[in-house]
């Protein structure tokens, strides 16, 4: 069953693009009146999207999604490296992209493509 409704965004390879990847996140959610779910969509869309510029490099692609249970965030690049959940370092300021999207999301994986690998999130409407 195709999804109901699905926004792509190509983001820069820059510190602009959690910015960006949070208000293109605010305005897909206000736009199916689903503004309850923004903080937590902003918060994991913009660490999906950090990872990928601190971690692999290039630019990320954010997919937003609803269908009639969820909506789905995916930020895809090219790089291959595979996600990897860990218990965050209370004396460190990074490490806890995962970990929040494990926490806050009802699932979470990561799909590889020949070309490129998805990191998603999905939160229940």
């Amino acid at each position: 069953m195709p999804p109901a409704f699905e926004r792509v965004f190509d983001l820069p390879d820059d510190p602009r693009a959690a910015g960006l990847a949070r208000a293109h996140t605010r305005a897909f959610l206000r736009g199916r009146s689903l503004a309850t779910l923004s903080d937590d969509a902003e918060l994991l869309a913009s660490e999906l999207v950090t990872n990928v510029i601190r971690h692999a490099g290039g630019r990320p692609q954010l997919t937003l999604t609803k269908d009639a249970s969820a909506v789905r965030i995916g930020v895809s690049d090219k790089g291959f490296g595979l996600p990897s959940l860990q218990a965050p370092d209370l004396d460190t300021l990074t490490g806890r992209g995962l970990f929040l999207v494990d926490r806050l999301s009802a699932r979470w994986g990561f799909t590889r493509e020949p070309d490129c690998s998805t990191v998603w999130c999905e939160l229940a409407t």
